[in-house]
């Protein structure tokens, strides 16, 4: 998708959206003014909805980094790879003389904890990158980039400690996180370029240095992925030399990363949904890192006619997945599809995410049941197809979609006891 997902914030802050709709205006609530008011509703207008992949999602310089070899019973095997530079914030390096290695150690950061079950042991490769990358370059999920054969560091069986702190130096301690000693083939190349080139400047050493890359074992996968904050203060390549003397190379704002995300839906209901090209199933499949996203349509609007205004119109999802493990979505959001193939943020969405909805909360049904649903209102969204004659599609996507692994399962408009409905409030003009 061509709309950057993890520039949301900075689009509701900056942005500000014209809408020009027939009559009547609707007031800044999406209402009609109180002496208009002669509301219809329904909820029996046919939604089409069908699974896409969501093949092109950025994932570059994210503020949280998922990494992970997961299996999940039904959406089949996920990857997160993490892609990070280093920075130096000094010129001419110079360790002086007479230099012997230490160690050289990695330290990267948790942001917060991750997503599943994961006390389910994994192993961690880390490799050097021979390949550049660039910082502030848009770079999306299926970007990768050459490594050396051999990694730098491996554990096997890694569990995450979410509770202790680091200890450095038996004195500093910081807050939870991934502090790995690295091959000294590495150390001893950074020593060796002391005063050099290659440690001339920022620019100079990232050209030397292209970059680490924190890969999953996709051959052997736990139940989860953890998230890293890897521009945390402390995230750092620490050389150790000389018996006492350490350098930090950081990972900073100076720092270019890029999240590398990649999914095996081989043998699952998702596969079958998506070779199928299943319209209206009884079961939606919505899940985030460029995975499978639900196309939503309403084919037959037009037939309220042209002298309509909307005043709600609510698209309700019904989360109906096993959520023991594998937790859903706290927030969905809409984009639609424009006649030239792009992607931007439904009309909706600008006026406030308030008013857009698409949290996930409870709702008690007709047989006082409480189930969990999602509702997004797309009034301003509708009315624009209403006025125009022209729809595209609204693209489902769990939101954000590139800094969490929160996958649903939703209520097609088949499902029987949780169908997708559109909650539909209207006026007729005379």
């Amino acid at each position: 998708m061509t709309v950057s997902i993890k520039n949301l914030a900075l689009l509701f802050l900056g942005l500000s959206l014209l809408f020009a709709c027939k009559k009547p205006t609707l007031d800044d609530d999406g209402l009609l003014p109180d002496d208009q008011l002669g509301l219809s509703y329904t909820d029996t207008f046919t939604v089409v909805a069908e699974l896409f992949i969501d093949d092109s999602v950025r994932a570059d310089e994210l503020a949280v980094n998922l990494w992970g070899a997961m299996e999940d019973p039904v959406f089949g095997k996920s990857y997160g790879g993490i892609y990070f530079q280093m920075s130096t914030d000094r010129s001419n390096v110079d360790f002086g003389d007479n230099l012997t290695l230490d160690s050289v150690v990695l330290t990267l950061l948790y942001s917060n904890q991750g997503y599943g079950d994961l006390s389910v042991p994994q192993n961690l490769n880390i490799y050097r990158v021979t390949e550049q990358f660039f910082k502030d370059t848009a770079y999306f999920q299926f970007n990768s980039f050459l490594t050396d054969a051999t990694p730098l560091a491996t554990v096997n069986g890694f569990v995450p400690n979410f509770t202790d702190s680091l200890e450095i130096n038996d004195s500093v301690k910081f807050a939870p996180g991934l502090r790995i000693r690295l091959d000294d083939v590495l150390g001893n190349d950074l020593l060796a370029n002391s005063g050099q080139n290659n440690l001339a400047s920022d620019e100079a050493f990232k050209a030397f240095l292209n970059g680490l890359y924190l890969a999953p074992d996709t051959n052997a996968p736990g139940k989860g992925m953890v998230y890293f904050d890897i521009f945390a203060a402390n995230s750092k390549l620490t050389l150790y030399y000389n018996g006492g003397e350490t350098f930090d190379f950081l990972i900073n704002s100076n720092s270019g990363s890029v999240n590398n995300f990649r999914h095996d839906y081989l043998g699952t209901d998702v596969q079958a949904a998506l070779d199928d090209g299943i319209t209206n199933d009884a079961l939606l499949y919505l899940q985030p890192m460029a995975g499978v996203a639900v196309k939503v349509t309403i084919p037959y609007i037009d037939s309220l006619g042209k002298n309509v205004a909307i005043n709600k119109a609510e698209l309700v999802f019904t989360d109906i997945g096993d959520t023991s493990v594998f937790a859903s979505p706290t927030q969905l959001i809409f984009t639609e599809t424009l006649a030239n193939g792009t992607e931007e943020l439904v009309p909706d969405l600008f006026l406030s995410t308030a008013f857009a909805g698409g949290n996930r909360t409870t709702e008690v049904d007709g047989a006082g049941n409480t189930n969990w649903v999602y509702k997004l209102n797309v009034p301003r969204y509708l009315q624009k197809v209403i006025n125009t004659g022209e729809q595209y599609g609204l693209n489902l996507l769990p939101f954000p979609t590139a800094r969490q692994a929160n996958r649903v399962v939703l209520g097609g408009s088949t499902h029987g006891q949780s169908p997708l409905k559109l909650r539909l409030t209207y006026t007729k003009i005379d």
